[in-house]
């Protein structure tokens, strides 16, 4: 069933002229609630609730922080969360706004405190070999080896496609129920086209009725749960984007006004995107609900991911 195309009669909300303080401006936007949304969880529009609509919109006298720390409330050097350490394979939670490693490139070099490469070997003493990344913007489950036997094993794994992965995000619009993109990406590397295949479900939707952007006069947003079968340079968030479904909060390949909606209307920052869980030597690893997500829910009325206490789980 195709979702997104019905008709909604649209709700005309007038703009008051910002504040001319910066403290007036921050007071407005604290005050900003998310207006006449009608909500429905689990795919079902059945049932849904009533707010009340924002006496301000503001979006073109914004500022943002290039700081992640101040953008996401991450606190410089904090213990990493461990998941899972034994003698060949640790598994951490990487927080939204690391890196895995320094850029390749040294005029991009960052603070080593935002590096989760350097932490970690300060965090546990022992030397670490990446066997795989996940986008600086991207938080969740991430796996390094301990020792170069295992590394040339796990990355062999990875690139043969043999290690699953399951992620979760939120999107613009009503996404199908389930689906599968399986058309190329571009390599970063070169740009030559490579296969690339990503599988989706949703696990429920959201309507605000008025509009963010100029297209619609609703604006439409879905949790989905995604498995990339392939491993491209941001194959979910180019393979959403490339089918008008941009994951919220992407500044590269989303929707600035839906993203701009959420960090200064909702106050949820950063992007949606979180790898959920890792799948390897026999073991799945969960990255455990977090508060950022919650609020979300509770901000949008979506499904809250599933809270899966165990971190650990035999496959």
């Amino acid at each position: 069933m195709r979702f997104g195309q019905g008709k909604c009669s649209a709700m005309r909300i007038q703009l008051f002229g910002p504040p001319r303080t910066l403290k007036g401006q921050s007071v407005a936007l604290r005050e900003a609630r998310l207006a006449s949304a009608t909500i429905a969880s689990g795919c079902n529009c059945g049932d849904s609730k009533t707010l009340s609509p924002p006496q301000h919109l503001n979006f073109t006298n914004s500022t943002t922080s290039a700081n992640p720390f101040a953008v996401l409330n991450l606190k410089p050097s904090q213990a990493l969360e461990v998941l899972h350490r034994d003698d060949d394979l640790i598994v951490i939670v990487k927080p939204p706004g690391y890196h895995v490693h320094q850029p390749e490139d040294a005029r991009h070099r960052v603070t080593r405190e935002i590096v989760v490469l350097t932490l970690l070997r300060r965090q546990i003493e022992q030397k670490l070999f990446p066997i795989h990344r996940l986008d600086v913007a991207t938080e969740g489950v991430l796996a390094m080896a301990l020792n170069s036997s295992t590394a040339g094993r796990l990355q062999k794994e990875f690139q043969e496609g043999r290690v699953r992965k399951v992620y979760h995000a939120v999107v613009r619009g009503w996404v199908d129920d389930e689906g599968e993109f399986n058309f190329p990406l571009e390599r970063d590397s070169n740009q030559s086209l490579a296969e690339a295949i990503t599988r989706f479900r949703c696990l429920g939707r959201s309507e605000c009725a008025f509009a963010i952007g100029k297209r619609f006069p609703t604006a439409r947003f879905s949790l989905v749960e995604v498995e990339p079968l392939t491993g491209r340079w941001h194959q979910i968030r180019r393979h959403f984007a490339r089918s008008n479904h941009p994951i919220v909060g992407d500044r590269e390949h989303g929707d600035s006004h839906h993203n701009k909606y959420f960090r200064h209307q909702l106050g949820l920052d950063g992007l949606w995107l979180k790898a959920s869980s890792l799948e390897l030597d026999g073991k799945k690893f969960v990255a455990p609900p977090n508060a950022r997500w919650e609020k979300m829910s509770q901000e949008l009325g979506l499904p809250f991911i599933p809270d899966l206490r165990e971190t650990v789980v035999s496959v």
